[in-house]
């Protein structure tokens, strides 16, 4: 009674009252076992039960209950807080390693098409141009770029093509293009004046086209709706596997752009084009898709084709 008085006056001086054994709350000079709810002698402690025990690093910090004041029993380091959603999200948990790592690694290419010829044959393209031209799934791990299976693309005669082509099932009219091609030129090639390997076109006439050639010392690209032709700084070394990249921004001059880019170096750029047809680029063809009449004939090799309409790089 006489505790409980002073608790509630602040007028009231405690002498030297034995709590020994009492339940808690305490006095000065006394602390509370929490374990047992009862007094014990604090004897100049100051890291017991209360300040470092199960209250600061047991029930009330990261133990199970704590009694109706902390609503959330593992509000500061329990194991559900700090290693559930809030852990997870900012700590480097689950989800930093799951869906946060998969956004901040973006998303993967839209791709239309792939092909890398393992299949054996053509049934993946929609046409085959062969006008005075061959083309050719070979068998031959030794000289494919990857697995066992490349494209032989040939000219039989002068002026020639023998290409594959691809019907993409949209027109576009806007945003980019971009294909990748790993082009391989046997130095048995004849590339006098030069062979178109890549090309987007349309479904009619005027069949307007944008296009990527290799030339002796070179590639370049040209684009009819514009025209222009452009000439690059890089060549492909024969009997070797280069990776070819070809990207069309589409759109009314100066909006368009035409680019290559040879083993991930810019090999050419061509701004403030007309790249807009009168019907949307619906079409690309692959292999040696056109030579000059002057042309002898020649030979490309290509492998792992690649059509997408976000930006690829080389493996």
């Amino acid at each position: 009674m006489l505790f409980a008085g002073c608790v509630l006056s602040s007028g009231c001086v405690l002498g030297d009252v034995e709590l020994e054994g009492r339940p808690c709350p305490c006095a000065a000079g006394w602390i509370c076992d929490d374990a047992q709810n009862v007094c014990v002698r604090s004897d100049g402690r100051d890291g017991g039960t209360r300040d470092g025990g199960l209250r600061d690093g047991g029930l009330r910090d990261g133990g199970p209950s704590d009694g109706a004041a902390d609503a959330d029993p593992f509000e500061d380091a329990g194991t559900e807080r700090d290693a559930g959603p809030d852990a997870r999200a900012d700590d480097g948990g689950t989800e930093d390693a799951g869906t946060d790592a998969g956004t901040d690694a973006g998303p993967p290419p839209n791709v239309l098409f792939e092909e890398d010829f393992e299949r054996g044959d053509f049934t993946r393209w929609s046409y085959r141009n062969e006008t005075n031209g061959t083309v050719t799934n070979v068998n031959d791990a030794e000289a494919a770029h990857a697995g066992a299976r490349y494209l032989r693309a040939r000219s039989t005669s002068a002026g020639g093509s023998g290409a594959l082509g691809y019907r993409m099932g949209a027109e576009y009219s806007s945003g980019d293009l971009w294909v990748r091609t790993y082009v391989r030129v046997p130095s048995t090639s004849n590339l006098d004046r030069g062979a178109t390997f890549a090309v987007f076109g349309i479904s009619m006439p005027p069949w307007d086209s944008a296009s990527f050639q290799i030339e002796p010392d070179a590639v370049s690209t040209y684009v009819s709706t514009t025209p222009r032709y452009t000439e690059g700084t890089e060549s492909l070394d024969r009997d070797r596997w280069h990776c070819v990249v070809g990207h069309i921004v589409v759109g009314d001059a100066p909006a368009g752009s035409i680019d290559v880019f040879v083993d991930g170096v810019a090999a050419v750029r061509s701004l403030g084009l007309d790249t807009l047809s009168i019907e949307g680029w619906s079409v690309l063809e692959i292999g040696v898709s056109y030579t000059a009449p002057e042309q002898p004939p020649t030979e490309i090799w290509i492998d792992d084709v690649t059509l997408a309409t976000t930006p690829l790089g080389c493996e």
